[in-house]
């Protein structure tokens, strides 16, 4: 089945920095793990499911060892021990900033992208998915992260997803308010996309 939201559609051959692990060091600073002589698990989830996980553990200021399973080019199971420097900048007030030094090229970045072996998003060859998507792409992702906020799959046939516990009432107006506006648009350009008026959905109920 076709249509807006239904699924990836066609496969580029160029990878995206989306669909790989990240390693922000900048979370890890911020969540107070990055202290010498210290050891953690961190964990990528999805939807409250981990997906995946790394034992990260911090020799001092300056060296990081990464501990965890990847795939080898033959697709079997390794279990990778690699290390990781460190650099410090300074910031305003007399506070610093961490910095992971790729291995790969020795650069300095924010970011570090898991394939077999963490590396910065140009040692991979990575492009943002941003790059490559059209106006209808970008309308589209926003409006199902919105959906999918209050706690809805993000399929974009559905109804607007009923106020979620705990959200203020006016909150939840709002947010309805601007989907309707919004959604509204969306499927205006979706038509223009796809050469026609977008379908009436109809419920069929088994016999």
């Amino acid at each position: 089945m076709g249509g807006p939201g239904s699924g990836r559609g066609v496969r580029w051959t160029k990878a995206y920095c989306e669909d790989y692990l990240k390693l922000d060091i900048r979370k890890i600073a911020k969540a107070g793990a990055l202290k010498p002589h210290q050891w953690f698990n961190w964990q990528w989830t999805r939807r409250g499911g981990k997906t995946s996980d790394i034992n990260i553990s911090v020799k001092d200021r300056l060296t990081v060892e990464l501990n965890y399973t990847a795939r080898d080019d033959n697709g079997n199971r390794v279990q990778i021990n690699d290390y990781i420097e460190v650099s410090w900048s300074n910031c305003n007030y007399g506070s610093e900033r961490p910095w992971w030094i790729c291995p790969g090229c020795g650069k300095r970045v924010a970011v570090l992208y898991g394939g077999k072996y963490f590396r910065c998003r140009k040692c991979h060859g990575l492009a943002y998915g941003s790059q490559s998507e059209t106006r209808h792409d970008r309308m589209m992702h926003r409006l199902q992260a919105r959906r999918m906020k209050l706690g809805a799959d993000g399929n974009m046939f559905d109804a607007f997803p009923p106020r979620p516990k705990g959200m203020h009432k006016r909150t939840y107006e709002r947010q309805e308010m601007r989907a309707v506006v919004e959604e509204s648009r969306y499927w205006g350009v979706a038509s223009e996309v796809f050469g026609h008026s977008m379908p009436n959905l109809t419920l069929v109920i088994g016999q």
